[in-house]
């Protein structure tokens, strides 16, 4: 049993504060914006810098319901398999690689792009932005029907080129080297472990408990009953896993530490949950000229104050026992036991457990309603007069006939000059 240096705990510290901070980053970018106090703000013709902030996208949300939940290790293990038997079938682990490098790079540019999107975004402000990068609306329409939009500042398609090149740096790290790949790899994983929390989202708490205890039993399973695990990922040199140096050389894969993204994404999902939980009670007692202020948050301080813990003793156990540990074995249970203490402690168990996230949904625009033919006092829409006029009061009409200053009064004038008109035709 080696003692720990100096190099190996930076780099045990640096790997634990990167998963970390990803999982902030990515749990505060998948919280809803609330609505705002439209009572607050009397002129609508002049906007405030809030109401020009708006994402360049609209990104539609995933959510992981608890049925799936409990099939996600049955599912994991399926696709691990299948990578493991391509990599005994093939026999080939450069042609692997290079095929996953492909895939996973074309993917990650526009992992990339919403990434540091998001991050420009928020170092800058959005009055910064409002101000000094002009905004645009691209949009796409088949015939009356729109089929894609696009809002946009420059700012935004000024990060666009620079989201191609670790995609491309590292699709072309031929011959391979192991420096490269862990700086461009990294990118390419932070950005997918920042997107995967940003965009998918627990149904519940419920859903959490449930894939966190499934994949509890997975790992330990796959790491200690196997090696299936430990090869596939020694093997494959893709975006999957997150490195930290041990030394200056990072030459060869023992001069770093070695995390994978799983890992991280897993009991981010539920961190994240434990944040949006956070929120709802919030809104739910606060008024609406408050929503927008911050707010208590117990569960994801807990919860989120659990991981490095619970991964640095991971990584001591690892050290110690020179034996690859199941990351998931001290995660899942840190997590959930610090959720539940603090629900525990403050009397709202049973409200945690029945709590369930509110979706936005997507709106199909071949599932609305069509719209109907106005019909106004027996006038047939193919005739309509040129006035359009609202539904009338018969009560509230006959009243006010002779008022012009009344809205019944102006309606009914207007409907009989339209009479007139047509008369006259």
């Amino acid at each position: 049993m080696s003692p720990i240096t100096q190099e190996l705990a930076t780099a045990y510290g640096g790997l634990t504060a990167l998963a970390t901070a990803i999982i902030y980053a990515g749990s505060f970018a998948s919280l809803k914006r609330p609505p705002k106090d439209k009572a607050s703000q009397p002129n609508k013709l002049i906007p405030s810098d809030e109401d020009e902030e708006s994402d360049d996208e609209d990104e539609l949300e995933e959510y992981i319901d608890s049925e799936t939940a409990l099939w996600y290790p049955v599912l994991a293990s399926v696709v691990l398999l299948g990578l493991w038997a391509v990599i005994k079938w093939l026999d080939d682990p450069e042609l692997i690689n290079l095929i996953g490098s492909v895939m996973f790079g074309l993917t990650g540019i526009g992992a990339v792009y919403s990434t540091a999107n998001a991050f420009v975004r928020w170092a800058l402000g959005p009055t910064l932005i409002n101000k000094v990068f002009p905004k645009y609306n691209l949009t796409l329409t088949q015939g009356v029907r729109e089929v894609f939009e696009w809002k946009f500042h420059t700012v935004s398609a000024i990060i666009i080129p620079s989201s191609v090149l670790p995609s491309i740096l590292f699709v072309l790290n031929r011959p391979f080297e192991f420096k490269r790949f862990a700086i461009n790899g990294g990118i390419l994983a932070i950005s997918f472990g920042f997107n995967a929390l940003k965009l998918v989202k627990l149904e519940s708490v419920r859903t959490g408990v449930y894939l966190l205890v499934g994949l509890f039993f997975y790992d330990i399973w796959w790491v200690f009953g196997t090696s299936v695990m430990v090869d596939v990922a020694t093997t494959l040199n893709l975006p999957i896993k997150l490195l930290w140096p041990k030394n200056a050389r990072m030459t060869l894969p023992g001069d770093f530490v070695l995390l994978g993204l799983g890992d991280v994404v897993v009991p981010g999902f539920f961190i994240a949950q434990a944040l949006r939980f956070d929120q709802a009670r919030f809104l739910a007692s606060a008024p609406v000229s408050r929503a927008r202020m911050p707010f208590p948050k117990p569960y994801f301080t807990a919860t989120l104050l659990s991981y490095p813990v619970a991964l640095l003793g991971t990584m001591g156990i690892m050290h110690y026992t020179n034996h690859p540990q199941p990351a998931l074995l001290y995660l899942s249970p840190a997590c959930l036991l610090s959720f539940f203490l603090v629900a525990a402690v403050r009397g709202e168990v049973k409200e945690a457990w029945d709590w369930v996230a509110e979706r936005k949904e997507a709106i199909d625009p071949d599932k609305l309603p069509e719209a109907q033919p106005i019909v106004a006092d027996g006038v047939h829409a193919g005739h309509a007069p040129d006035t359009l006029v609202p539904p009338i009061d018969n009560a509230a009409a006959a009243s006010g006939t002779e008022d012009e200053g009344t809205a019944s009064g102006v309606a009914q004038k207007t409907r009989t000059g339209g009479k007139k008109r047509r008369g006259g035709q």
